[in-house]
């Protein structure tokens, strides 16, 4: 399965301090959801290489994870699949409901997030949880950019995502992901250092395709001249000193206020659909 960046797959060696982090950070996310999943059916939307299915299917009663790319699902089914843990793409769940839905670093790739946010509905049982992780905006974008990342369509802050998700939840509760330790500050440095990088290459005047091809064409610029003019935070040769300084236990998901990344939303509550005399008095 080729590493793109965007489907996190499980690995030892690191190429910097950001990339560990980002990596400590998908794995606590899904550690943290796990500890709900105890004798729980749970799905998990957009389930990549797999990972973190596996993860929460080790207290869950069963895990189905779905994709809509099937070179994942076969490498999800060939390294995680087990008794209780299965990959296949949403089609054929039919009409399976759900305790706990996660979809983790999903919702910023999506077209269409009002179908999106109704599927998940669809697939959960009334009394169940939904948990949704996405790159936090406040670091990463001026208001008028589109995503410098070509594979995001749109990034949220806080108030966009309890505003898309409220649309089905009756409850949406926002947890920060990152950490009180310095590990944070060097990943929203990279953020916010890529936001005036890819000005005004990423206005919003552009439409998505010719800003992603611009973006492209930049990259290809930076990488043959970035030996001139960066130097990496962290020499790649003491990939150690990192990995051995920090770990999972530094990444934290609390409403407190804490250098962030990323955040989590916590959803319940479905909203029932509107009778036909409600909707009328709307």
């Amino acid at each position: 399965m080729k590493d793109t960046g965007e489907r996190h797959i499980l690995k030892e060696k690191f190429n910097s301090i950001e990339e560990y982090y980002n990596h400590l950070m998908h794995l606590k996310t899904y550690i943290y959801a796990a500890e709900k999943t105890i004798g729980k059916t749970v799905l998990d939307m957009g389930s990549g290489s797999g990972y973190g299915s596996k993860i929460l299917s080790e207290k869950a009663k069963t895990t189905i994870g779905v994709d809509i790319d099937e070179e994942s699902i076969k490498y999800a089914n060939e390294h995680y699949s087990s008794y209780n843990t299965n990959f296949t793409t949403i089609s054929n769940l039919e009409n399976k409901k759900f305790d706990i839905i996660t979809s983790f670093q999903v919702i910023e790739h999506v077209f269409d997030l009002n179908e999106y946010v109704k599927t998940i509905s669809k697939y959960l049982k009334d009394d169940g949880l939904v948990y949704i992780s996405t790159p936090n905006i406040e670091h990463r974008l001026f208001t008028f950019q589109h995503p410098w990342n070509q594979f995001h369509i749109k990034e949220f802050s806080r108030k966009s995502l309890i505003k898309l998700l409220s649309k089905e939840f009756e409850s949406v509760e926002i947890y920060n992901i990152g950490s009180k330790t310095d590990i944070c500050e060097y990943e929203i440095k990279r953020t916010k250092k890529l936001r005036f990088i890819t000005f005004p290459l990423s206005l919003k005047i552009f439409p998505r395709k010719i800003k992603n091809k611009l973006l492209q064409y930049q990259s290809k610029i930076f990488i043959k001249t970035k030996k001139l003019f960066f130097q990496p935070t962290i020499n790649s040769n003491k990939t150690d000193d990192f990995t051995l300084k920090y770990s999972i236990n530094d990444i934290i998901i609390t409403k407190e206020n804490i250098n962030t990344t990323d955040l989590l939303a916590v959803c319940k509550f479905k909203k029932k659909p509107l009778s036909y005399t409600e909707k009328i008095k709307k």
